[in-house]
C-alpha cells in the first residue's frame, strides 16, 4: 500500500504530468482545426460538454500545487542543510554528489574563503554558498501557472455571458439585476499606446437620494453583482418618425442601429407595413468623430419589399419629404452593445497575470547577476560526502569545486 501510494505521489508531483496534458489538448486543439475555422470557441465548446476533458484539465492544477509542495519541500530542506541542521543527509536535493576522506577541516576552510563563497562550520562539517536561491521566483511561477489553470477550468464550468445594450438615458437591462441607469456615454479622444479613443459609461445604480454614480470603461472591465462588463460595439438609438403613404399612421420609435463606425449599415423593419428602412452614419468632411461631438447625418434607404423607394440625408433634428413619405429624425440616444459576464475564474487569472509579473521579475536580475550556487562537506565515520548544486553559472560552480577537492585529494 506504501508503494502504491509512494507512486501516486510521484507521478501526481512529477513535473513531466502538464506538458503531457498540455500535449494531448494541444493535438485535440490540432484535430478541430481541420473542420472549423473557430478552433478555440470549439475547443472551449467540447471541454465545457465532456466530463472527461474537465476531469483531465482539471489534473493540470493538482500536479501544479503537488509540485509546489515538492518544491517547497525541497527547498527546505536545502535551507537546513546549509546551516548544517539537516536531520538526514540532503540526498535527491543536489545535483552532484562526491565521496572523499578524512578532510581537514583548516585546509578547506582556506580554499573555501579563496573561492569566495561564505560558508559556515559546524563540528567536522561545512557549508559553503553564493548568491540568491530563484525559489521565490519559482514558486510565484508555479503559484501564477496555478491560477491561470484554475481559472481557466473554473471559467470553463461555470461562466454565464450575454449580450445586451445599454442605452443613455434608458434603465440597465435586467440581467444585470439590479437598478441602474445609465446616466452618459462618452467617447474621448485618448492618446495611448494602444487605444486612440477612450469609451467612458456612467451609471447611477439604486434610485433617488441613495443612487451612485459609477464610471465604467473599456479596460478593466466593470463589475456590478458579480457580473462584468465588456462594451463591445458602439451604436445609436435615433428616434425615427415615419409616415408611410398608405396608412398615415406616423411610426415613431427609438430604434437600436448598429451602425458604427460611419459606413456600417444597419435597419429596421416597420411593423405592419412592407416597408424597411436602412441607415448609415456619414462619415464628416472635417474628419470629426460623430460620436464625439454629437452630430450625426444619417444616409438612409426606404424599401417597400425588394424595391427602393427614396433615399437621402438627414441630419439629426431634420425631416425629408419625398412624394407621400415622411420621414423625420428628431433625436438620438448613444449606445453600446455590452457582454454581461458571470465568470468566477477572472479573478483567478488577473492573480495569475500579477504572479508572473512577479515571478519575472524577480528571476531575471537574480538568474543574470547572483544564481546561488552550494557545495556541503559533511564527514562521518571517517569519509566525508561532497554535496553541489548550482542554479546558474554552473561550469564555473563546477571548476571551483573540482579545483577544491583536487586539492584537498592532494592533502591527503
Amino acid at each position: 500500500m506504501r508503494r502504491l501510494l509512494r507512486a501516486f505521489h510521484s507521478i501526481i508531483a512529477s513535473r513531466a504530468v502538464t506538458p503531457i496534458i498540455l500535449g494531448c489538448f494541444a493535438l485535440i486543439y490540432i484535430i478541430i482545426a481541420f473542420y472549423t475555422d473557430e478552433t478555440l470557441v470549439a475547443l472551449m465548446a467540447l471541454v465545457r460538454s465532456n466530463s472527461p476533458l474537465i476531469l483531465l484539465l482539471s489534473c493540470i492544477p493538482v500536479n501544479l500545487l503537488a509540485v509546489l509542495c515538492r518544491e517547497t519541500a525541497q527547498f527546505s530542506d536545502r535551507r537546513h542543510a546549509v546551516r548544517l541542521s539537516a536531520k538526514g543527509l540532503p540526498v535527491g536535493t543536489y545535483q552532484e554528489r562526491v565521496f572523499l576522506g578524512t578532510v581537514q577541516t583548516g585546509l578547506l576552510e582556506k580554499k573555501i574563503e579563496q573561492s569566495g563563497y561564505h560558508y559556515r562550520i559546524k563540528g567536522d562539517s561545512c557549508a559553503a554558498w553564493k548568491g540568491i536561491s530563484i525559489f521565490p521566483a519559482r514558486f510565484l511561477f508555479l503559484m501564477g501557472s496555478f491560477c491561470l489553470f484554475a481559472g481557466i477550468l473554473v471559467s470553463l464550468t461555470t461562466r454565464v455571458s450575454l449580450r445586451d445594450v445599454v442605452i443613455e438615458g434608458e434603465p440597465l437591462p435586467e440581467a444585470v439585476g439590479v437598478r441602474g441607469r445609465v446616466e452618459q456615454i462618452t467617447l474621448r479622444q485618448h492618446n495611448g499606446i494602444i487605444l486612440s479613443h477612450s469609451l467612458d459609461m456612467n451609471i447611477a445604480l439604486g434610485e433617488g437620494d441613495e443612487a451612485s454614480v459609477r464610471k465604467f470603461g473599456v479596460y478593466p472591465p466593470g463589475r456590478i453583482n458579480g457580473i462584468f462588463f465588456y462594451p463591445r460595439y458602439l451604436g445609436l438609438a435615433p428616434l425615427i418618425e415615419f409616415t408611410p403613404p398608405e396608412s398615415g399612421q406616423v411610426f415613431s420609435s427609438y430604434i437600436k442601429l448598429m451602425i458604427y463606425p460611419p459606413g456600417k449599415e444597419d435597419g429596421v423593419q416597420i411593423p405592419r407595413s412592407p416597408y424597411r428602412i436602412s441607415f448609415t452614419i456619414i462619415e464628416p468632411m472635417t474628419g470629426a468623430e460623430p460620436y464625439i461631438t454629437g452630430k450625426f447625418n444619417l444616409r438612409f434607404k426606404v424599401l417597400k419589399g425588394n424595391d427602393q423607394v427614396s433615399e437621402g440625408t438627414l441630419p439629426l433634428g431634420g425631416t425629408v419629404s419625398r412624394g407621400e413619405y415622411t420621414l423625420s429624425f428628431p433625436d438620438a440616444k448613444k449606445l453600446v452593445a455590452v457582454d454581461f459576464v458571470k465568470d468566477p475564474g477572472l479573478p483567478l487569472l488577473w492573480i495569475a497575470g500579477l504572479l508572473f509579473l512577479g515571478a519575472i521579475v524577480a528571476y531575471i536580475p537574480i538568474r543574470m547577476f547572483a544564481p546561488r550556487r552550494e557545495i556541503i562537506f559533511i564527514q562521518r565515520n571517517g569519509s566525508t560526502e561532497v554535496f553541489s548544486r548550482a542554479e546558474g553559472r554552473a561550469a564555473k560552480h563546477r571548476g571551483i569545486l573540482h579545483n577544491m577537492l583536487d586539492h584537498l585529494c592532494q592533502s591527503q
